[in-house]
């Protein structure tokens, strides 16, 4: 399946980061070290990251009539991304984060992003029926949380009515229904998210994730109809389970400048090689590396490999 096609269907964003050495208390003011402006978006980083990879990949969300929605545009077609039927809406902002981002002295970096969602919670599956009569075109369809639960419900009912994997990235955590688990294939949450979906804490007391705790967490979202579950873990890596397996694969060691996008880029570089035809365990490893990479960079969009990156 070389040239298998991917569908995103997802929240595009005007990311303005404010970089710190040390995060404001309530009440608090500090000195910031310098402020940009980068395209991101959990769907537009994804779809740029299997763009940039060489995929086939088609995005679909939606855009305020402004100049920052026609960036976000520019933005992924150059990465290879078909932008054909982005929704552009007038009287509504692009959809916009605000990104604080605190770096140390070693240059380790960490976030709090605000989203304002803008124009990406202001269109509903009517806006997008069209993908009904192309949906067999794609081999995996990823989704978010960023854009309304009803489009992402009613995508992952088509394509699994028409035979087409979804992975679902939790991502902002809300309830997911038990409709929901059982029409999509993997569900790829952090361990925070899981925490929020599951109420198991997957940490023992000396910050080694518990296998059993996993497990667990993944029993109780399994007898809702969920087939499998694939865990980002930070800097204990990742892990995969489903009814016959528990796969591990380590996080690799790096400087940590900027973790924004680094579960974008791992969970749509693990998409991107299971529609290639990869196993499990080879699209967890090549995924590694992407969300390696990504965290060594700083930015969303700005900071997701090419392939010739990852060689």
């Amino acid at each position: 399946m070389k040239d298998a096609k991917i569908l995103v269907v997802g929240s595009l964003n005007m990311d303005i980061t404010a970089t710190t050495h040390i995060f404001p208390a309530e009440g608090e003011t500090v000195l910031g070290d310098r402020l940009s402006e980068a395209p991101g978006g959990k769907g537009l980083n994804q779809a740029c990251q299997i763009g940039r990879l060489g995929g086939n990949v088609k995005m679909v969300g939606a855009l305020g009539n402004d100049d920052s929605g026609k960036a976000l545009v520019a933005t992924l077609k150059a990465s290879g991304v078909d932008t054909e039927d982005i929704l552009i809406k007038d009287g509504v902002t692009t959809g916009t984060a605000i990104v604080l981002l605190e770096v140390d002295e070693k240059g380790n970096g960490a976030n709090r992003i605000i989203v304002i969602p803008g124009a990406n919670l202001l269109f509903n599956y009517e806006d997008i029926a069209f993908l009904e009569k192309m949906i067999k075109e794609f081999a995996i369809i990823i989704l978010q949380l960023e854009i309304p639960m009803s489009v992402n419900e009613k995508i992952a009912a088509l394509a699994k009515k028409n035979g087409i994997k979804v992975m679902l990235n939790p991502a902002p955590y809300a309830p997911l229904s038990d409709e929901l688990l059982r029409d999509i294939d993997f569900l790829s949450p952090n361990e925070h998210e899981l925490q929020a979906l599951t109420g198991i804490d997957v940490r023992r007391d000396d910050g080694s994730y518990s296998k059993d705790k996993i497990k667990e967490a993944f029993m109780l979202l399994h007898a809702r109809g969920l087939k499998a579950l694939l865990i980002t873990l930070g800097e204990s890596g990742s892990v995969y389970i489903d009814e016959d397996k528990f796969l591990e694969v380590a996080a690799i060691k790096t400087i940590a400048v900027d973790t924004t996008a680094a579960g974008d880029s791992f969970v749509s570089s693990f998409s991107y090689r299971i529609a290639q035809g990869d196993d499990i365990l080879k699209a967890m490893t090549f995924a590694t590396k992407a969300a390696a990479y990504t965290v060594s960079h700083l930015g969303a969009s700005s900071s997701l490999p090419r392939l010739a990156d990852l060689d």
